[in-house]
């Protein structure tokens, strides 16, 4: 669903775009979709060859995570995503705890990232422009505790 004013608020999630005019039907684009987990497959990339993953897929940041269960498992680096609360309750009449069990599920332990670019405690019942996810196994997260 394509937003033509701010193409980078388009989205997969047929709520999400709070301008979107259904009204209109070339603002639906028609693009192919493909997993984590099939991307790394295809181009046969090793997962420990990934330093850093950012997601940014407004609204639909649970469902790329469900498709790189596999990733997330035998991923150490750290994932950055956005986590707007906020939007997701009103456009798609949800919350973020998809999100947050599946990462905390494959090991992750979830930060917020502050204003000035700071790591700090997340709660997830607040609104953040982007949430950083550190394995609690990886030389990041032992890096960050030690601090």
């Amino acid at each position: 669903f394509v937003n033509k004013g701010n193409t980078g608020s388009s989205s997969i999630m047929k709520n999400w775009n709070p301008s979107f005019n259904k009204e209109l039907k070339d603002n639906i684009e028609y693009v192919p979709v493909k997993t984590i987990d099939q991307i790394l497959e295809n181009e046969k990339i090793n997962s420990d060859e990934v330093l850093i993953t950012k997601i940014d897929v407004e609204g639909a940041e649970a469902e790329v995570l469900k498709g790189g269960s596999n990733f997330l498992k035998s991923n150490s680096a750290p994932i950055i995503l956005e986590y707007r609360l906020d939007l997701t309750k009103k456009y798609l009449k949800t919350n973020m705890d998809d999100v947050v069990n599946t990462l905390t599920r494959t090991g992750y332990e979830i930060f917020s990232i502050t204003k000035d670019y700071k790591v700090a405690n997340f709660e997830k019942e607040k609104i953040y422009e982007n949430i950083i996810a550190i394995k609690k196994s990886s030389k990041f997260f032992m890096n960050l505790i030690n601090k």
